[in-house]
C-alpha cells in the first residue's frame, strides 16, 4: 500500500490509474471503518490525486465500485458479465469405469494433482512462510519435503503478499544452508522457483496478475 499511496500504480500491476483509485480507496475503506468521508479524505492526501479525483461523479461511482466489492478497474469500467459455462456431470458409474491419469500427479500418492489444491493451516507465528519457501526448494529439486514426495522436480511460482525482500533473504539463506545445497541443487532452485512480490494487488487485478505469471513462467 506504501507505493501506491505515492502514487506509484504502473509498478503494482495495475492495468489503469482507474484500477489503482479503486483499489487504494478500498484499503482506505477497509482502515476507516467504511467511513466515506474520511477514506474519500485520504485518498487526497496520496499520490494518486488527479484532476479526475475532483469530480463528485468519479469519486461516487469509484465508491459505488468498491462498496459491490469489484476493485478490478476504474469505475468508466463495466463489470465483466459471467461467462456462458457448460455443464456437465458423470454418473458414479463412469467414474468407476475412468483410467486414472498418473501423469497428472504433482505430490505423493495423488495427494495433489493438476487442477486440485492444497492449503497449509496454521495459527501466525509458527512458521508457514518458512515452512512453505523449505518445500518449494525441496520440491524444487524433486526431493521430500516433510515426508511429501513429488513426481518430479517441480517449477514452481509464488505470489507473495506477505513477507518483504529482507524477510525473503532470511528465509531463502536460511533453508538453503540448512539443506547445504550444493551449487547445481542451487541452480536449479534458481531455474525452477518464481516468487511474485504482490502486496497491493486485489481482487481481479490479483487474477490478472495470476493469469500473466502463469503465462510467462508455467509452472506446474
Amino acid at each position: 500500500m506504501k507505493t501506491l499511496w505515492a502514487g506509484d500504480w504502473q509498478n503494482n500491476g495495475y492495468i489503469s490509474q482507474s484500477e489503482a483509485d479503486a483499489a487504494l480507496l478500498s484499503s482506505l475503506r477497509f482502515w476507516t471503518g467504511g467511513n466515506k468521508e474520511m477514506a474519500c479524505a485520504l485518498f487526497g492526501k496520496s499520490g494518486l490525486v488527479r484532476d479526475k479525483w475532483q469530480r463528485e461523479d468519479y469519486r461516487e461511482s469509484t465508491w459505488g465500485l468498491i462498496d459491490h466489492g469489484d476493485v478490478r478497474s476504474g469505475a468508466a469500467d463495466p463489470v465483466p458479465a459471467a461467462p456462458d459455462i457448460e455443464v456437465h456431470g458423470c454418473s458414479l458409474v463412469e467414474y468407476r469405469d475412468k483410467q486414472i491419469d498418473h501423469g497428472q500427479t504433482l505430490l505423493g500418492a495423488r495427494l495433489l494433482c493438476r487442477t486440485g489444491g492444497m492449503m497449509m493451516v496454521a495459527p501466525s507465528g509458527v512458521g508457514k512462510s518458512s515452512a512453505g519457501v523449505q518445500q518449494d526448494i525441496c520440491w524444487a529439486l524433486g526431493k521430500a519435503a516433510f515426508d511429501i514426495m513429488p513426481e518430479r522436480p517441480l517449477k514452481i511460482a509464488c505470489i507473495q503478499s506477505e513477507n518483504d525482500e529482507g524477510d525473503m533473504h532470511e528465509m531463502a539463506w536460511g533453508v538453503m544452508e540448512s539443506l547445504n545445497l550444493k551449487k547445481d541443487e542451487i541452480e536449479r532452485v534458481k531455474a525452477n522457483t518464481f516468487y511474485v512480490p504482490a502486496r497491493t494487488v486485489f481482487g481481479h487485478s490479483f487474477i490478472k496478475l495470476a493469469e500473466r505469471v502463469l503465462a510467462k513462467f508455467k509452472p506446474d
